[in-house]
């Protein structure tokens, strides 16, 4: 979760939040319980939601959790100003969210009795993912639940060989507003090169409509106008 050397941050790409049911505490409480476990009561309890975004799961964990305390980090400032102008309005006291990175967190930081990394850990530098589990380790109450999502192998593989292909062509691009448009031009060229209906083809047209906002609309051109914007961008590296 820190900003790379190129300075790309989802202050300039903004990443889409969403409410995820299976990190609420009542879920988490719900799991820990039916595996023995006493975790904390919800009702009051502490949360903390790395990552948070703009806070569209944390927000509405506030709401449903009025004498709960939540606090939510995340590494882009735009995002956590958009959060907090939406609890401005909402009227809530029992959330708080700040602009840090997670290498930052201290030993003084606070316990909390849920903590929530949703969606970063398999993209994030080793050191990032080593600090996770540190601050889970260090500021997790006794019985308290932490809830770290990750992509597993073998299916992962798709998504990584996109990914991963996305990212060899956008060594050419610098401007993240250009290298979105280039990583989906990029997978539009990948979509139409592969011939029939195979496995490996639906799996780039679900990437290419996910980034695309789930509107995967065909580019007029299609893929000679692709092809063109790939030679050029290689030329212009040259």
């Amino acid at each position: 979760m820190k900003r790379s050397n190129n300075g790309y941050s989802y202050d300039e790409i903004p990443y889409p939040g969403n409410a995820y049911p299976e990190t609420h505490p009542d879920r988490l409480a719900t799991i820990g319980v039916l595996f023995g476990m006493e975790p904390p009561a919800i009702r009051c309890c502490r949360v903390l939601d790395i990552g948070c975004g703009e806070g569209s799961n944390i927000i509405p964990m506030a709401v449903s959790l009025p004498q709960a305390e939540l606090v939510g980090i995340d590494l882009a400032d735009k995002p956590i100003r958009q959060a907090q102008a939406l609890m401005d309005q909402a009227g809530l006291a029992n959330v708080t969210v700040r602009a840090m990175d997670l290498a930052d967190v201290a030993p003084d930081f606070g316990q909390f009795d849920y903590i929530i990394a949703h969606g970063f850990y398999s993209w994030v530098p080793a050191s990032i993912q080593a600090k996770l589990l540190k601050v889970r380790q260090d500021h997790l109450t006794p019985n308290g639940i932490a809830f770290i999502s990750y992509n597993t192998y073998p299916a992962a593989h798709f998504r990584r060989a996109s990914r991963d292909a996305m990212l060899f062509h956008l060594n050419t691009t610098g401007q993240p507003s250009r290298r979105v448009q280039e990583a989906k031009s990029f997978l539009g060229l990948m979509l139409e090169s592969i011939e029939g209906n195979d496995t490996w083809k639906a799996v780039v047209r679900d990437e290419l409509t996910r980034i695309s906002g789930g509107h995967l609309q065909p580019e007029p051109g299609g893929g000679r106008r692709r092809f063109e914007r790939l030679r050029n961008s290689i030329r212009e590296a040259d």
